[in-house]
């Protein structure tokens, strides 16, 4: 994780507003204070374009104005750290307008603020991996006089009080109002701590208070009101974040600031059904290059189960039923029961294919040896039927389009062989044990290849292959090209 440097005496403080600003009273006389301490202190003051401002809705401005505010305020190299001016109620509005990317390349910075602040906060910590402050915003530090919680805030931010150890008292109404902007906090209601553990059954019990319990983990949290926002769309990267940390642990800590007993209730259940919770998570980084069966079998890891001890081979039971709807449509077809070839020339991008020429070259040479059918979508028909005419091949034995899946997968259990690229009929062929023949071009065989004894897999690799498919080929599909329909036909023959 990457950690902002503290600020010191000389330090340029920049204050934005990504959320609420500072318009209106009491705000704009408690940040006109504030600004007047922190320079009192020492620090330069970097006001944005849009702490004062007050035409935006729920925010202080419109949200491509507050994410260009906050953004240029994180790259520019004159400001040191931010803290945000006020939260408000549509910060999740302003992050579509933010550079994470930039933000995540750039020199780390600190960041200050609470309640909408939290579209910050927090994805500064799970998006850009950068450490950031839930804390006061800046018109807090003008009341009078300075409650201790400021002081804690300013010593975080200076790196000089690195130890929290909470609060005696916490305020239930504030009296702070247009008249009394600069009313320090009033703290009257005592902390109460409730602690609960594992009782040994799976379930929780309260601790005793003399119980000595010990955590440990990296901080994350905000406000669940913004917190729940976030779950599901494109800021949600909590699972990658969690399983990068996941030996270090994750402390989460959550606060609500509209919600009601059961909406919090709400929020908690959202944010685990959304998997923020997870203790383990199954990693979608790949170690090297392996069967994608391989890669699939590794989330089982997490769970203590080493992949490689497990049978990775396809299976598939077609059932009665299928076959004899196979059985219905072989007959005005003329399919035999068994020994016949299969031959599927088309994948799903063109650079998989093989040339109309290859494909009629095989289908005309085995055609006079053993019944040989076309297979592919419907919307591959005017393609394998050309096939069929170059091979003068009867139009019956085109199937394109003609069977469903599972009706695939008993049409292939009875084939002597499949030839074919690299799609999903290999893979049925597989799972019901028909004997293929791969040709590989753009991908790898390493990772969609057959894995049987008894396949062939033919692939002439090349210095550009495996592409996947991507950007412009520039040689001319050498790589499914330079398999020649002899070398095809001899495999298929062994």
């Amino acid at each position: 994780m990457r950690y902002p440097k503290f600020i010191e005496s000389g330090a340029a403080i920049g204050f934005a507003a990504p959320s609420f600003g500072a318009a209106s009273e009491p705000y704009r006389t408690a940040f006109s204070c504030a600004l007047k301490r922190f320079y009192d202190w020492g620090y330069k003051i970097v006001p944005g374009p849009n702490v004062y401002k007050g035409d935006g809705i729920g925010i202080s401005s419109t949200p491509e104005k507050c994410g260009e505010e906050l953004t240029e305020m994180y790259l520019s190299g004159d400001v040191d750290a931010i803290i945000s001016v006020g939260g408000g109620e549509l910060m999740c509005e302003t992050m579509d307008y933010v550079d994470l990317n930039a933000i995540r390349l750039a020199k780390p910075k600190l960041f200050m603020g609470l309640s909408d602040n939290t579209n910050m906060v927090f994805l500064l910590t799970t998006l850009c991996d950068t450490a950031s402050v839930y804390g006061p915003c800046a018109p807090a530090f003008g009341q009078q006089p300075l409650h201790s919680s400021l002081l804690d805030a300013k010593n975080l931010l200076e790196g000089t009080k690195l130890m929290e150890t909470g609060y005696d008292l916490y305020e239930k109404e504030s009296r702070k109002d247009e008249d009394h902007p600069l009313e320090t906090y009033h703290v009257t209601e005592p902390r109460v701590i409730r602690a609960f553990v594992p009782d040994g059954a799976g379930g929780l019990r309260e601790a005793d208070s003399r119980e000595e319990i010990t955590l440990h983990g990296r901080l994350v949290g905000g406000c669940m009101d913004c917190l729940t926002t976030l779950t599901g769309t494109r800021y949600d990267r909590v699972g990658d974040f969690t399983e990068k940390y996941r030996a270090d642990g994750i402390l989460w800590f959550l606060e609500a600031c509209d919600l009601n007993v059961f909406g919090i209730r709400r929020a908690v259940w959202e944010l685990q059904h959304a998997g923020w919770f997870l203790t383990m998570v199954a990693s979608h980084r790949r170690d090297g290059i392996k069967h994608e069966t391989l890669n699939h079998l590794e989330i089982l890891r997490p769970l203590g189960i080493d992949e490689n001890n497990i049978d990775a081979s396809l299976s598939m039971q077609v059932p009665e039923s299928v076959r004899e709807s196979l059985a219905e449509k072989s007959g005005p077809r003329h399919i035999p029961q068994d020994g016949y070839l299969v031959l599927c020339p088309i994948g799903s991008y063109v650079r998989k294919n093989l040339s109309l020429a290859t494909a009629a070259h095989i289908v005309r040479h085995f055609s006079q040896r053993k019944p040989i059918f076309l297979i592919g979508s419907a919307a591959e028909a005017k393609a394998l039927e050309e096939i069929a005419r170059l091979a003068s091949l009867p139009p019956n034995n085109v199937l394109a389009g003609a069977l469903t899946l599972p009706e695939l997968a008993a049409f292939l259990e009875n084939a002597s062989c499949l030839i074919t690229v690299d799609t999903g009929p290999l893979h049925i062929a597989q799972a019901v044990g028909c004997r293929t023949v791969a040709v590989f071009g753009p991908t790898d065989p390493v990772v969609w290849g057959p894995r049987g004894e008894k396949d062939t897999v033919l692939y002439h690799k090349t210095d550009c292959s495996p592409c996947w498919g991507k950007g412009k080929c520039e040689k001319r599909m050498v790589c499914i090209e330079g398999t020649t329909a002899r070398e095809i036909i001899q495999a298929a023959e062994c």
